[in-house]
């Protein structure tokens, strides 16, 4: 099943999880990611069985295209609200996520086998908050990119074990891809890869 075979992360500014802990901590406030930053969020489907065949292909393109509709939503909903209300509202909100997540791995947590600020910084639904978030607070552009599936004969060999048949959708906080500094769209997701 390609939901539960799916992961989402954050891979620009690379020390965004950092950042988040101080928020959910009260030792910095919203915005915790500056105007002139960029921003780029991805989608990895199939992350561990690879996306095969026409109708897991459509299936990934029906799941990105619903993430995008919820994504462009969020992102109207914090436009639609003051910058106070936006600050506790997410910051209530991120402190309630990290305690389901806190009593989901509770079991975990006691035999050491999981960190929990790592699982909390790293969580879809607090990066898909600090996306949507800074996109409405700044009044950005954003767009997405979503790739078939990645063939692995032109990927990096030290990335191809990780990316090979997979499909990926970047998302980044600029209009369009020209106003990306990268020679592809791939280029600084690779080097997170690398360096994660």
């Amino acid at each position: 099943m390609i939901i539960s075979d799916s992961y989402m992360g954050v891979f620009l500014p690379s020390d965004l999880p950092g950042r988040i802990l101080e928020f959910i901590n009260s030792k910095v406030d919203l915005p915790i990611v500056i105007r002139t930053e960029l921003m780029a969020c991805f989608y990895l489907f199939g992350k561990n069985q690879g996306v095969h065949g026409e109708i897991e292909i459509l299936n990934v393109k029906n799941l990105a295209r619903k993430t995008v509709t919820q994504i462009v939503n969020e992102v109207k909903r914090y436009a639609n609200l003051n910058s106070t209300m936006n600050q506790e509202l997410v910051r209530q909100n991120f402190l309630k996520r990290a305690m389901q997540i806190a009593v989901d791995v509770k079991e975990k947590l006691s035999t050491g086998d999981i960190d929990l600020n790592r699982r909390i910084s790293r969580d879809p639904t607090i990066l898909t908050d600090i996306f949507t978030f800074h996109i409405a607070f700044y009044k950005e552009d954003y767009f997405f990119h979503l790739f078939d599936p990645l063939p692995g004969n032109q990927l990096p060999s030290d990335v191809r074990d990780v990316l090979d048949g997979r499909m990926l959708m970047l998302g980044f906080n600029t209009k369009d891809s020209s106003q990306l500094p990268f020679p592809s769209l791939l280029t600084p997701f690779i080097e997170w890869i690398r360096s994660n």
